[in-house]
């Protein structure tokens, strides 16, 4: 890891005086191309760099901050391999309690050459993390998205209940497929390859450019106008019809496989799809809430194995019971497909934010975790959303004994609960 100390600037703050405040909310966090602003005016967003650009630049706003200063800001840059840069302001001066930071990052220094892709930056004051993380995309002037002369073609055609969709070409080589960046809110979500065939574009002798987006996360289900965008990978340009408005509820079981698909027929999305519609059983829940849906009278792993997946697959999937000592992996099994596992360490955080709608998810409670809860060992659930900030599950015996139920796990607690874990797909 390193921590470079480049020039910085803290910017004229904002003259609010106030008592000191008890807690930090950040306002606005951006990357923009072009000098540091000389005011707290946020300069005009830019979240994608090339080498001709020379610097990242950054800017934050800050409020709440002690009045009587002695804060300690710093911004994260976690780049595309784990790696990360930080930048610090330490022991702000007193008098105000909103405050604008400013600074850069070279690229030829700290990105250039193999650290191309996407970055996140994560604004910290006094060591907690404060707000969403913002994704960038620094891409090299010789990338596939970034190549000379594309004549890109597309549609943001919808978003519903279960994912958002359309479709993305490059005239220029018809016959490779692109990639589709997806913000949601103004803030960097996924990328998604349009490779995905669809009978009406075939009709329409597009071909096989579709894209779909099944793993929403679902916070954008609880009622509210959300803001959701569609650019093509590494710019800036919208496909026609982004940004989208989306507000709805939903309910948690729309977006079910094709009545009477078999198992073996359905894609992977269907599947994983079908796995959360077997453990919601009919129940509608509220995204973000904690909630005890049904009672199941069974243990985590075993209303999984002998509840969730035989409903889910119309009973042709069938997974055997696996001793607790495994811990954090479970045994092999037909059907069962690990993505990854890894041990939680400082040095190698969680990425909760690879973490797909329905995959199942198998933890190693910590020491502590076990000594202020009496919980024993491992608990295995189902994934329902994921992000940087943390996981929303649904399992059984977690939010109260023998329930099925829903719950979120922030990012913080998700390293002080768990050693380990380990994510499976359910397949054929």
């Amino acid at each position: 890891m390193f921590t470079p100390r480049s020039a910085l600037r803290l910017l004229a703050s904002v003259a609010v005086l106030s008592a000191a405040a008890n807690s930090q909310t950040l306002q606005t966090l951006e990357t923009f191309k072009g000098p540091a602003p000389s005011t707290c005016v946020a300069p005009l967003p830019n979240y994608t760099f090339s080498p001709a650009d020379s610097t990242v630049n950054a800017y934050f706003f800050l409020s709440g901050m002690n009045t009587n200063g002695g804060d300690a800001a710093a911004l994260y840059w976690f780049a595309p391999n784990g790696s990360w840069v930080r930048t610090t302001w330490t022991q702000t001066t007193s008098g105000y309690s909103q405050r604008c930071f400013s600074t850069n990052l070279d690229i030829a220094q700290w990105i250039a050459p193999d650290g191309w892709g996407t970055w996140q930056l994560q604004v910290y004051v006094n060591g907690n993390p404060i707000g969403s993380p913002l994704a960038i995309q620094v891409n090299n002037a010789g990338s596939p998205s970034s190549g000379a002369g594309p004549l890109y073609a597309g549609s943001f055609d919808s978003i519903d209940c279960t994912h958002a969709y359309g479709w993305a070409k490059d005239n220029a080589n018809p016959n490779s497929s692109i990639s589709v960046d997806i913000y949601i809110d103004h803030v960097f979500w996924a990328t998604v390859i349009a490779s995905d065939s669809r009978s009406d574009l075939a009709a329409a002798g597009i071909g096989n450019h579709a894209w779909n987006e099944y793993n929403l996360p679902s916070t954008i289900y609880d009622g509210n106008q959300h803001r959701i965008s569609a650019v093509y990978s590494g710019t800036i340009t919208h496909l026609q019809n982004s940004p989208r408005y989306f507000q709805n509820t939903c309910n948690a079981n729309s977006g079910s496989p094709p009545s009477g698909q078999s198992w073996d027929l359905m894609s992977q999305q269907q599947r994983n799809q079908a796995i959360i519609n077997a453990g919601l059983n009919g129940y509608a829940y509220t995204p973000g809430a904690r909630e005890a849906l049904y009672y199941s009278g069974l243990d985590c792993k075993l209303w999984i194995q002998q509840v969730v997946v035989p409903t889910a697959s119309g009973n042709t999937v069938t997974i055997p019971r696996t001793d607790d000592a495994t811990g954090y992996q479970w045994n092999p099994a037909p059907h069962i497909y690990q993505i990854s596992s890894q041990f939680i360490t400082p040095q190698q955080p969680p990425n909760l934010a690879a973490l797909q709608r329905g995959w199942i998810l198998q933890v190693e409670e910590t020491v502590w975790f076990m000594s202020q809860y009496n919980e024993p060992g491992p608990h295995t659930a189902i994934v329902l959303s994921a992000s940087d900030q943390g996981v929303e599950l649904l399992d059984s015996n977690w939010v109260d004994v023998g329930y099925v139920g829903v719950h979120t796990i922030s990012a913080q607690n998700f390293v002080k609960y768990f050693a380990a874990y380990s994510v499976y797909e359910i397949g054929w």
